[in-house]
C-alpha cells in the first residue's frame, strides 16, 4: 500500500514496453505472413504504431483500474480516442 511513485512508474513503464514489444512482434510476423511481397519497413511502421496504441490502452486501463476510476464509459472513450487517432494516421 505504501509504494513510491517511482516504483509505480517503473511498473507501468515495464508493462507498456512489454505489451508494445510483444504486439509489435506479433503484428510484424502476421503482416509478413499475410503479405509476403510487401515493403517491410512500411509493415514495421504500421505494426509499431498500432502496438504503441495498444500499449497505451492497456497501461491506461490498468492505471485507471488501480485507482478505481475504470468504468465502461471511460474505457469506451479511451478506445474511441485511439480509433480516431488511428483513422487520422490512415488518412495521410
Amino acid at each position: 500500500q505504501n509504494i513510491g511513485y517511482g516504483i509505480l512508474s517503473l511498473l507501468y513503464l515495464s508493462i507498456f514496453l512489454s505489451i508494445t514489444g510483444l504486439d509489435c512482434c506479433i503484428g510484424i510476423v502476421t503482416r509478413i505472413w499475410k503479405n509476403r511481397y510487401g515493403i517491410y519497413s512500411q509493415q514495421f511502421k504500421t505494426s509499431s504504431r498500432q502496438a504503441i496504441f495498444i500499449g497505451i490502452l492497456v497501461t491506461a486501463s490498468l492505471f485507471l483500474s488501480s485507482k478505481g476510476l475504470l468504468v465502461w464509459w471511460v474505457e469506451l472513450t479511451l478506445i474511441l480516442l485511439i480509433v480516431v487517432v488511428e483513422i487520422f494516421y490512415n488518412i495521410e
